[in-house]
């Protein structure tokens, strides 16, 4: 996709008329069981029914269109719900940011995923730097798997978007996966 061509993306709230797509694009991006951990980030597939739910109790999903109105990606935002146990279960790289993570203002990014047709063509940066717009007095917090599955490409583009590593979470099973471990990123 061209710069002129991005320039020619939309960013909106999705509506329920939505969610089949976004669910579309979500379970096309799923790491498959039948083949390498490699393939696919997202961890499961979910169902429309599930993606409602969400978004009647807190999730937030934005879409990005081209000149045709086809969805191209989404993004899944929430306020996250940060207890005592989940900040005692995170290994902080500064103590400082179990502070920081519960202000107000922190916008968990849950997903974030792209037709792959249009993978590396800038539909993600475009989402975010979107989000930033929707929320400018907000940061953003976002969790990488890194154990079994390493996924090298979106920790290098949340690099690039000027996140950085707060903590990393370890579990000894976590949904299929053993040794399981996943980095907290954030963006003031």
């Amino acid at each position: 996709m061209s710069l002129s061509q991005i320039q020619n993306l939309n960013f909106r709230t999705a509506i329920n008329q939505d969610i089949s797509a976004i669910c579309a694009i979500h379970n096309v991006n799923v790491r498959s069981k039948a083949t390498s951990t490699q393939q696919g980030f997202l961890l499961c597939e979910v169902t429309e029914d599930e993606l409602l739910k969400k978004q009647e109790e807190e999730v937030q999903y934005f879409v990005a269109t081209g000149t045709s109105n086809e969805i191209l990606g989404y993004i899944a935002v929430s306020t996250p719900r940060i207890t005592s146990d989940f900040l005692e279960q995170v290994y902080w790289e500064d103590d400082t940011y179990k502070n920081l993570v519960t202000r107000d203002g922190n916008r968990y990014i849950q997903v974030v995923a792209v037709r792959p047709e249009h993978t590396s063509q800038g539909i993600a940066r475009f989402l975010y730097e979107s989000l930033y717009h929707e929320f400018p007095d907000s940061f953003f917090t976002a969790f990488v798997v890194t154990k079994p599955v390493k996924n090298l490409r979106s920790l290098d583009f949340h690099n690039k978007q000027g996140f950085q590593k707060i903590g990393t979470i370890q579990l000894e099973q976590f949904l299929d996966m053993k040794d399981y471990e996943s980095v907290l990123l954030l963006k003031e």
